[in-house]
């Protein structure tokens, strides 16, 4: 494979090909073979070889970009236009930020006459990257093309700072004694547009005018509400990919990671509860854009009575142009919902079904939650099971649990041990006499539970983990803090539970 690679980079590019070829030879699902064979075909212009050996390419890697873009380039050499089309789409939905060198590509293309004036206006037509916004706007200013209806007016939320055995509060905790949520509202946006990034870590709403709703635009990291100390993503970006056209009336509910548990019920959830404060019934919508591919989310829509007929997944319309857009804010902030929406949380699922008939015959008072399938998991878990377990502590292993299940667990609950991870999000339907205490790796310390245990006043303790194999060593394993694991002295466990009064001291 490396000679191959790089008698690429040198003439004669034949030995090259013959060089990758033998390496597929021995090895047929190489991905890097493949490229490395389209590329040296591309530039022999061999155009029929260099796309058959994209494809093989995309047939190891569906969701290679590099692989994506190639292949559209070809298939424009090639003149297959609706090819390239694809490609080129595809390329621009699994990332954003290659809008721009598509754009100049087209572009250079036409220059060169490589593309026919017909070829180049059907490309245009169907996947030109469009301009990014670079200028901004707010929601509750006065506008022909945005109707604006307030809900809640911005609110103080008071903290208790979190218990430890520690000498000193981690720095993660220091909020003072107050948090402060804006105000929620419904936004009605004529020609408005909906964008979310591939990977669900930035989403903008613009006007028909290319303007950013800038308080209804959030993107990570979100350290505290309204947090930002950078421009948004699109003020960047000079190109980005152009929206689909959907005639009529949408409401979003998307936010950001959709799929993750906790932003799932504190961010989009409590957006539905704003569209029934603002009189939006699901009758007069004609699409709700919305993820409903994981059985937490097609349970609880469900609960919530939103007509899956409507639903415009989220991942198949991350850029989308509706007549009349619809949208919410967030609860509070995004990643920190407000008290509110912990009420509308409880209220909708607490009382769904009896709990005799929920699927749980024995809730435990005390139960520890397990992320073994999971980052973020106990390294010696089996040692600090064996701890809790005399003490009337049940294992717990929440991805078995349906959402109205895990809602009984946690509302019978009076004491839970867990690491850091989405399961804590169902400490919103805990008894106020609950005690919680959170297991943290000390290179992660993110308070988003300590702060949801003051909103529902569950008492909050937390416990950092040790490094065992000292600090280099872990470093190697997980150069990303936030996925690492989290290895527990049990003398300070004993210590919380002790100071927690699960242990009499």
């Amino acid at each position: 494979m490396e000679l191959a690679e790089q008698l690429g980079q040198i003439q004669p590019l034949n030995r090259a090909i013959e060089a990758y070829q033998q390496a597929l030879a021995l090895d047929p699902n190489s991905y890097r073979a493949w490229l490395g064979l389209g590329h040296c075909c591309s530039k022999l212009d061999r155009w029929q070889d260099s796309i058959a050996a994209y494809q093989q390419a995309l047939a190891v890697n569906p969701n290679a970009v590099e692989a994506h873009y190639y292949l559209g380039l070809s298939l424009v050499e090639a003149g297959q236009t609706q090819g390239a089309i694809a490609a080129f789409d595809r390329a621009m939905v699994l990332n954003s930020a290659v809008a721009n060198l598509i754009a100049s590509t087209l572009a250079q293309l036409q220059t060169l006459g490589k593309l026919t004036p017909t070829d180049s206006a059907v490309i245009s037509a169907a996947i030109c990257p469009m301009d990014a916004p670079q200028t901004a706007v707010i929601s509750s200013i006065p506008s022909d093309a945005i109707a604006y209806l307030p809900i809640r007016s911005d609110t103080a939320i008071a903290l208790t700072p979190p218990l430890t055995c520690d000498q000193r509060v981690h720095s993660s905790f220091w909020f003072g004694s107050e948090i402060r949520l804006p105000e929620t509202f419904v936004a009605g946006i004529t020609d408005g547009r909906f964008w979310l990034d591939p990977d669900q870590s930035s989403l903008a709403i613009m006007t028909g005018h290319n303007q950013l709703l800038v308080d209804l635009s959030v993107e990570f990291p979100i350290l505290s509400p309204g947090s930002s100390d950078r421009p948004h993503w699109l003020f960047v970006a000079k190109k980005i990919p152009p929206p689909q056209v959907v005639e009529g009336s949408v409401v979003v509910l998307a936010g950001l990671s959709n799929h993750v548990y906790f932003h799932w019920m504190g961010d989009v959830l409590p957006r539905i509860e704003l569209l029934q404060l603002a009189g939006i019934e699901w009758g007069n919508v004609d699409g709700i854009v919305v993820s409903h591919r994981r059985s937490f989310q097609m349970e609880t829509l469900a609960i919530l009575g939103v007509p899956q007929e409507k639903i415009l997944q989220t991942d198949e319309h991350l850029h989308l142009q509706a007549t009349q857009l619809i949208v919410p804010s967030f609860s509070g902030s995004a990643a920190w919902m407000s008290r509110e929406a912990c009420e509308f949380l409880r209220k909708t699922f607490l009382n769904q079904i009896p709990l005799a008939e929920r699927g749980v015959a024995q809730p435990a008072e005390r139960i520890y939650i397990s992320r073994q399938s999971a980052n973020r998991c106990v390294i010696n878990e089996l040692e600090v099971t064996r701890l809790l377990k005399p003490l009337g502590f049940q294992t717990i292993v929440l991805e078995t649990l349906s959402v109205v299940e895990q809602v009984a667990l946690f509302a019978n609950a009076r004491v839970i041990v867990a690491p850091h991870g989405s399961g804590l999000t169902n400490l919103v339907f805990c008894h106020p006499d609950a005690t919680v205490i959170e297991l943290f790796s000390p290179h992660y310390v993110y308070p988003c539970y300590w702060y949801l245990a003051n909103l529902v006043n569950v008492t909050y303790y937390y416990l950092l983990g040790v490094l065992p194999l000292g600090a280099s060593f872990h470093k190697l394993l997980y150069p990303n803090p936030r996925i690492e694991d989290i290895f527990i002295d049990l003398d300070a466990l004993v210590d919380i539970l002790k100071l927690a009064g699960v242990i009499d001291d």
